[in-house]
């Protein structure tokens, strides 16, 4: 029988300026605030551990915790990014508070992890672990790479007193690492959709899955080192570049996510075979990448879309069923990141404007001409519905996809600044 589990909820919400954030320093400017991320947070007690969560759903205009009664209040999916998040501020300036989340995060994670394995996604309130949900189930799922995604940046830590946490994180992430080479070996050859041929991994996985696992195996690889490792992050990007359609009339090159179709939520392709291309010295999986990201991202940022459909007949490729709503944090974080990672690698600042561009979204260079993030509170609201329509609402997903984005955007030079120049900051 489990021992009663007591919660520490941390309900008082600090709503200051942006000094009041962990990241701020009075001589560095920054538009990280984590007031919000803190706000959301909440420490549970069960038997001996220290668990640290993350309210999945924070509604206006109050801003408390919202409880869904089919899911629960947090879930691996967000727990997962925010010690994504805190990791790289610790590499940054490391602090006891940062310190003891990525401990208190970790141990939810690894409270999480199922019998075979993979992760649950959902807690109820009375910390009951949500097992019949189909977005919770421990399986091959989203929630389970991104557990993994989070427990390889624990290993990516240098601190010496994380020693002790890398070690944890490592020890679960390497349950499952076998699982994912195997996934790599699975569904052969090619299928077709509408005209169009992917990799059959791609089209079962999606390449949104895959790019993920790619980039869990290149942190492990950073971490560890081991040649099968190396050969099924090969094998992955080789997957990913055959998900490409060409317009060579438009001269664009995009990565589809799943089957025939590409939605800008999760597209992590170009950022996967970037981190693939620096571990396994591909030139080509660097190329295909700033393909789409040169090509392809200046126009998704300028038309607004966030998904469509690909057909082709007769040898010519077109696209229908274009989605320009709804605008979310999680469709312009993946793009940041690519854009910045493609900076780095090449210093060439057409990649700094497009990461700047990109970034420029939470700060009102959107359809709604609105500040989906907002720098005075560390909330980002949950997206926009339509032209001149703001979902108010700010929960975990979209406060901590924004955090990620703009932490991404400040730890690269150029980049920070050409952002700076586009909001006059």
């Amino acid at each position: 029988m489990k021992t009663p589990a007591v919660r520490i909820a941390f309900l008082l919400f600090p709503f200051l300026c942006s000094s009041c954030s962990e990241e701020q320093k009075l001589d560095e400017f920054t538009y990280i605030n984590t007031s919000h991320l803190e706000h959301l947070y909440e420490e549970l007690i069960i038997g001996t551990d220290t668990l640290g969560a993350v309210w999945i759903y924070c509604d206006a205009p109050d801003y408390q915790v919202v409880t869904d009664d089919d899911e629960g209040f947090t879930c691996v999916d967000d727990v997962a990014r925010a010690l994504v998040f805190y990791c790289r501020s610790y590499n940054k300036n490391a602090t006891q508070e940062k310190h003891e989340k990525i401990n208190q995060m970790l141990a939810f994670l690894r409270h999480m992890q199922g019998y075979n394995n993979y992760f649950y996604n959902f807690m109820f309130p009375n910390e009951a672990i949500n097992t019949l949900h189909p977005n919770s189930v421990a399986g091959k799922n989203f929630w389970s790479w991104r557990a993994c995604w989070a427990l390889s940046e624990v290993c990516l830590t240098t601190d010496p007193d994380l020693e002790s946490l890398r070690s944890l994180a490592a020890a679960s992430l390497e349950m499952l690492i076998p699982k994912i080479i195997a996934i790599a070996d699975e569904y052969p050859g090619v299928e077709s959709f509408d005209g169009v041929q992917i990799p059959a991994l791609a089209a079962h996985y999606g390449s949104d899955q895959l790019a993920l696992m790619t980039v869990v195996l290149s942190n492990y690889y950073s971490y560890v080192g081991a040649n099968e490792i190396l050969n099924t992050i090969e094998k992955m990007g080789e997957i990913l570049t055959g998900t490409r359609i060409t317009d060579t009339i438009a001269e664009r090159f995009a990565f589809l996510s799943w089957k025939n179709t590409w939605h800008a939520w999760g597209n992590a392709q170009s950022y996967a075979l970037l981190c693939a291309g620096e571990v396994t010295g591909r030139g080509d999986f660097n190329e295909a990448a700033i393909e789409e990201i040169t090509n392809f991202y200046p126009y998704i940022l300028d038309a607004g879309l966030t998904g469509f459909s690909a057909k082709k007949e007769n040898g010519i490729l077109s696209t229908f069923d274009q989605r320009y709503y709804p605008q979310i944090a999680y469709a312009l974080r993946p793009m940041v990141f690519a854009a910045v990672k493609a900076w780095e690698i090449t210093g060439e600042s057409r990649f700094a404007e497009i990461a700047a561009d990109a970034g420029s979204w939470y700060l009102g260079n959107n359809p709604a001409g609105k500040a989906m993030y907002d720098t005075l509170t560390g909330r980002c609201f949950d997206g926009i519905d339509g032209p001149a329509s703001v979902n108010y609402n700010s929960g975990a997903e979209s406060t901590i996809e924004a955090l990620l984005a703009l932490q991404c955007i400040e730890s690269a030079e150029v980049p920070f600044q050409k952002l700076r120049n586009k909001t006059g900051d």
